[in-house]
């Protein structure tokens, strides 16, 4: 398991649309950090405040700490490990035992096998998409535009803004021209996604 001690919570601010986002041609004012593509699998849990997700071999998870009352979000990221899992110990995570508790059955996960233990769960949907990322940063504040494509065929585009800092992200916000209310993450973009 990789430590994700030292990272710091960030505010999170998201958009998604069915079109490309025209104010996304702001961002390229700034400079533009990184560019990738990959093939990420995401993890939908009804009515949880986590984010689980596998990219790059690796699963990940991620939980909303806080929302503000204008609707931005922080998430802190809590736990990451590349496959094969062994002994995976859910029991720090109560809240999805109710879904995951028998995963303990098995002392080995590849990814594939993971998900499909997932998918066993009829209110649970397992995602899968390509991302398209643009990283573009301004100090600490940080954005992306991407593209997703989804596993059957559907496309979303986002725009994002993240900072430690819940008042820069506030205006770089305002200066995009946006408003806050319209903030969706990515867990509730996807299940709107796949009619859920």
């Amino acid at each position: 398991m990789e430590s994700i001690q030292h990272i710091t919570p960030r505010w999170e601010w998201r958009r998604f649309d069915a079109e490309p986002i025209a104010e996304a041609d702001h961002l390229h004012q700034l400079t533009l950090l990184r560019t990738s593509e990959t093939r990420e699998t995401y993890i939908l849990i009804p009515d949880s405040n986590f984010n689980l997700k596998i990219r790059n071999e690796q699963f990940e998870i991620k939980q909303l700490i806080e929302r503000s009352s204008d609707m931005l979000e922080k998430w802190m990221p809590i736990f990451k490990s590349g496959f094969p899992l062994i002994d995976f110990d859910w029991s720090p995570w109560s809240e999805l035992n109710e879904y995951l508790g028998d995963l303990q059955e098995r002392p080995v996960y590849n990814a594939r096998e993971f998900c499909d233990r997932f998918r066993e769960h009829r209110e649970v949907h397992v995602v899968m998409i390509r991302k398209l990322r643009q990283v573009f940063g301004h100090g600490m504040t940080h954005f992306d535009s991407v593209i997703i494509n989804a596993d059957e065929g559907q496309n979303l585009f986002s725009l994002a803004c993240e900072d430690e800092n819940q008042n820069n992200v506030r205006e770089w916000v305002g200066k995009l021209g946006f408003d806050l209310s319209t903030n969706q993450n990515y867990i509730r973009a996807l299940k709107k996604l796949r009619g859920v």
